[in-house]
């Protein structure tokens, strides 16, 4: 990059340019002042601002270089953005940790992994020591990650926050990078003792991967007391979140809001999914909790149901994250308007097209406080009868979300069979997201279908690759069908020359369609036979 320095700026030689006309600018025009003029502008720093918050962080680095208060800027938004690693901290043949700007402090990432030349005693050392070393850490960082490559590094992490003492860090992150083995099963129960008070620590984050000890027991477990010394430090905590075969401990945790829970279950069937210890750890947090996201993986062993639940009595959002998972949440009498009282928002996502929300559906009553509703749609059990007693079950929706493929497309024989059971919804909002689409008749029977509802509705089609020549055809019935859209967004791989074709057609039809890309040129003969074929016959 160009360095525009103050000198660089000043002896810039500015042409006279022309008019519109051709004639030449007034002689009065003074090059000085105009030059003058551009420093100003690239020193301001609400220009700056404005300017470097559309830079990607490679490029945010470069224009620091550039000069004093393109430095001052730039290093504002990078501790906002940009995790400092404190591992590249400490080179091998140093001892001293280098001078850090203090607004580089924000944001910390503490890995674990070092020059392969230190040695594992100078690893633990140097854990503690971008801790207790770097400058005013207690003061300045507000979010810290961890990311330890071995689990004997989990204690001594903790011995530097020891040595920190209370700080105003507002997020933990603690996520295991270290290999599956069976030799390094460690307990670490006596090494977790108690932490300062963390008043300003209000999130929480755990990633604990699955391993085992030479008896096969998921040594995972003794991971449990590292979650409770920190939320018993944490007594304004709001947000936690969880992946690990385990099941917290919550009993204290009076402040928290949010909780994200995945369970992950061994390949080997050790551990399945426990709904009794699932409910009791719902329990401790029923009448502070408004927001739980469940991630539920499938189990090898039968999962028996579990009857009745705690009544959340502020919950308004549950999401459910199906993982490859063929059984719902088997707890019984519990997905209702008594343990569920407050509820606004319901979500369902099922990640494989081998489940299904139906089961799920089975296992709820009549909900009316459901007011936005969001489903992963998958090509099993989604019949007229189906989206009847969805309507039936949440009669108040006034937003939909629907997430579809072109899989899930293909395998109705008509899309309203979806839309005609909704109409009876007094719908405020809907949104529909497709993704993969390659042919261009699944966009039209999408909008087409659609249309019917009500609300302000938009839609949108991402990481598409129709061919140009198929899609070229159906651009006036895009247009046409996309009337009474909020709006309509197809993106996906973008070849200019073909956007800079056809996005005039869109913007001159005055349509609400956004065309970013999804159209490639036909590279091939067997190119033509991607994803489905335009058989009318199988769409009626």
């Amino acid at each position: 990059m160009q360095n525009f320095s103050d000198k660089n700026l000043h002896s810039m030689k500015l042409q006279p340019t022309y008019s519109r006309r051709g004639e030449r600018r007034s002689p009065n025009f003074d090059v000085k002042t105009v030059s003058v003029s551009m420093s100003r502008v690239v020193r301001n720093p609400l220009i700056l601002d404005a300017i470097f918050a559309n830079l990607d962080l490679p490029d945010l680095k470069t224009c620091r270089v550039v000069c004093g208060e393109w430095a001052d800027v730039g290093v504002t938004l990078l501790g906002k953005g940009a995790l400092l690693n404190v591992n590249k901290l400490f080179p091998y043949k140093s001892s001293k940790v280098p001078p850090v700007n203090d607004k580089l402090m924000r944001r910390l990432l503490i890995s674990g992994k070092f020059d392969g030349l230190i040695s594992y005693s100078k690893k633990n050392n140097f854990i503690t020591r971008g801790l207790t070393e770097l400058p005013k850490v207690s003061e300045l960082t507000r979010e810290i990650q961890f990311v330890p490559a071995q689990k004997e590094f989990v204690p001594v992490f903790l011995q530097g926050i020891r040595a920190l003492g209370s700080t105003k860090v507002g997020r933990i992150d603690i996520v295991s990078a270290w290999d599956s083995g069976m030799d390094d099963y460690i307990i670490f129960a006596k090494s977790y003792k108690k932490l300062p008070p963390q008043v300003n620590l209000t999130s929480l984050r755990f990633k604990i991967v699955s391993d085992y000890g030479f008896d096969g027991a998921d040594a995972t477990s003794e991971f449990k007391p590292l979650i409770k010394i920190w939320t018993d430090a944490a007594p304004n905590l709001t947000t936690l979140d969880v992946a690990a075969s385990l099941y917290p401990d919550l009993e204290g945790c009076e402040s928290l809001k949010v909780l994200k829970f995945e369970c992950i279950t061994s390949d080997l069937g050790s551990r399945e999914l426990n709904f009794g210890s699932l409910t009791s750890m719902l329990g401790q947090v029923k009448d502070s909790l408004i927001e739980l996201e469940l991630n539920v993986w499938d189990s090898m062993q039968q999962i028996q149901p579990v009857k009745g639940g705690p009544v959340m009595s502020k919950l308004t959002t549950l999401s459910i994250h199906a993982k490859n998972a063929h059984q719902p949440l088997e707890i019984i009498d519990f997905f209702d308007e008594d343990h569920l009282p407050k509820l606004k928002t319901f979500r369902v996502h099922n990640i494989c097209h081998d489940s299904s929300f139906l089961p799920y559906l089975n296992l709820w009553r009549r909900h009316r406080g459901v007011k936005s509703l969001a489903l992963t749609m998958d090509s099993i059990g989604f019949g007229a009868d189906y989206w009847r007693k969805t309507v039936d079950l949440f009669p108040s929706v006034k937003e939909f979300n629907l997430n579809m493929t072109p899989e899930d497309i293909a395998s109705l024989p008509d899309l309203s069979w979806i839309t005609e059971p909704l109409q009876t919804w007094e719908l405020e909002r809907v949104n529909v997201s497709v993704v993969g689409v390659k042919n261009s008749f699944v966009m039209t029977d999408v909008l087409q279908a659609m249309s019917v509802l009500r609300g302000a509705k938009s839609i949108r089609f991402w990481n598409t690759g129709v061919l140009e020549s198929e899609f070229s055809p159906d651009i006036q019935n895009l247009i046409l069908h996309s009337r009474g859209f909020k709006s309509v967004e197809i993106s996906g791989r973008v070849e200019s020359e073909i956007v800079e074709r056809i996005r005039p057609i869109f913007e001159a039809s005055g349509a609400p369609i956004n065309f970013t890309g999804g159209v490639i040129h036909k590279l091939s003969r067997n190119v033509s036979n991607m994803g489905f074929a335009r058989d009318p016959s199988l769409r009626k």
